[in-house]
């Protein structure tokens, strides 16, 4: 394993500067992801808190190393969000595009009008747009993996870029 501590990115002598006042200025924002969203390499900072301290805004990071969207293991994606407390207002959820389903060789399962199955990709995906419009009242926006150089991270990009034309989230 790296010494993150040897990184330049992770030297003390950065810091972060606000931007002027904008839109996020006193949003609540809620990020459900793994070790990307969590800040894996980086001591659990990553562009999460970067967002919250630049843009003067709240942002609940839901992100552990290793989990997936698919419902397989205690803390996937889906049973983290059934825990995140209803009686708050979020302005939006951000969820990760886990690599970690791909890499674990989940099923993609199928794009389907209801009753999603959260044990495939697919279902996991529509299942928490729909949560988040549902149940936490607020838009869903999904973002990918900066670089993941696999065929299949690939398919599931255009996969969920599918779902989000037929849910209409962005990506």
């Amino acid at each position: 394993m790296p010494n993150y501590n040897e990184l330049k990115g992770n030297n003390l002598n950065f810091s972060i500067e606000k931007n002027k006042p904008n839109i996020l200025k006193g949003k609540t924002l809620l990020f459900l992801g793994a070790s990307f969203t969590y800040g894996h390499a980086s001591f659990g900072e990553s562009f999460v808190e970067y967002i919250e301290v630049r843009n003067d805004c709240t942002c609940i990071k839901e992100a552990v190393s290793g989990t997936t969207l698919v419902e397989h293991i205690e803390d996937s994606y889906i049973t983290r969000l059934k825990k995140v407390p209803l009686g708050k207002k979020y302005d939006a959820l951000l969820c990760q595009l886990s690599s970690n389903d791909v890499r674990l060789k989940q099923e993609f399962g199928v794009i389907k009008e209801s009753d999603y199955d959260t044990k495939t990709i697919c279902g996991a995906i529509q299942y928490i747009a729909k949560y988040a419009r549902d149940v936490l009242k607020c838009p869903v926006i999904f973002y990918t993996c900066p670089y993941f150089d696999k065929e299949r991270y690939q398919k599931l990009v255009s996969i969920l870029n599918e779902i989000a034309t037929k849910m209409q989230f962005s990506v």
